[in-house]
């Protein structure tokens, strides 16, 4: 069995997202799934307060999960754009050891629009 759980960019940031993943990953033991969820209704998304057209939910995915991967990756990430500026030398560890997913990472799927 597999777990398949939905993040949609703006409203998570990649880092964290990133995190929660690995560890829901790890302890799945390689059996997690993420749907990036990249749109949808407008007045759904207003709701969650993300306020941005159709083409400006395409470029905060393409942010997100470049973002996204870096920090899966444990690469050194400090960039500025529709997301708050990331800095994650630590995103992947906890104070004794690397925090990494299961290998291979969690599969991602991106849908909506």
């Amino acid at each position: 069995m597999k777990f398949l759980v939905a993040i949609r960019p703006g409203i998570a940031s990649p880092g964290m997202a990133a995190r929660m993943a690995a560890t829901f990953d790890r302890l799945s033991q390689g059996r997690l799934w993420v749907n990036v969820v990249t749109g949808g209704d407008p007045a759904e998304l207003a709701a969650d307060g993300l306020h941005l057209s159709k083409d400006g939910c395409y470029d905060l995915t393409d942010e997100f999960l470049a973002v996204w991967r870096q920090v899966m990756s444990g690469k050194r990430n400090l960039r500025r754009g529709m997301l708050p500026m990331i800095c994650s030398d630590i995103s992947m560890r906890t104070r004794s050891q690397p925090l990494k997913p299961h290998s291979p990472k969690p599969t991602q799927k991106v849908s909506g629009g």
